[in-house]
């Protein structure tokens, strides 16, 4: 008989949970805007204790302003709502009048970047780390074979394709030092 029961609680209990687990929400809604007045209406209506609501000239917005307050409103920015059909297509209508600039990003490859895993060649003007004392690749060797030991190294300053391709050509290094490529993964 106490078999009969536990089924029939772990079967109810079953079936709330899926009740719960595909309960239906209620539908977003957006805001609604207060309506805005004309800053140069009656001067009763700019009394601070006036139930009227009025705009400022400096706080009228502009019309991407507007769009940009929209869509801010539609969502917030880590909800899955900023997906929606409606919050999409508002972000698409500030696009055409906005320019966003892209970088390409560079495509290495392992061996290119085992390169730099290496203490830096003075003789050739390469820059050692610019973290110094403190590269990673000397805690390393710390952590791996205590304190004293000789077999840690500050590694090589980690430069891209392009800045590497200019430095063999002409000796010529960024004007600002960089990371080894152990410290710029670690960040």
């Amino acid at each position: 008989m106490s078999t009969d029961v536990a089924a029939e609680t772990s079967k109810r209990r079953i079936e709330h949970q899926k009740a719960v687990k595909y309960k239906k929400s209620a539908p977003s809604t957006i805001p609604s805007m207060a309506a805005q007045t004309s800053p140069h209406d009656d001067d009763a209506a700019k009394s601070p204790l006036s139930q009227k609501q009025t705009t400022e000239l400096h706080e009228s917005y502009t019309e991407d302003e507007s769009f940009l307050d929209t869509f801010q409103r539609l969502h917030p920015m880590l909800s899955f709502e900023s997906m929606s059909q409606r919050a999409l297509q508002l972000a698409s209508n500030l696009i055409p009048k906005t320019e966003i600039p892209t970088v390409d990003i560079p495509c290495v490859t392992k061996s290119y970047d085992d390169d730099f895993l290496r203490p830096p060649n003075i003789n050739m003007q390469e820059r050692s780390c610019c973290l110094g004392d403190k590269c990673i690749g000397r805690w390393l060797a710390i952590f791996r074979y205590g304190e004293e030991n000789n077999k840690g190294f500050t590694c090589r300053e980690y430069l891209l394709p392009k800045q590497n391709e200019l430095f063999l050509r002409s000796k010529v290094l960024p004007a600002q030092p960089s990371k080894c490529l152990l410290c710029m993964c670690a960040k």
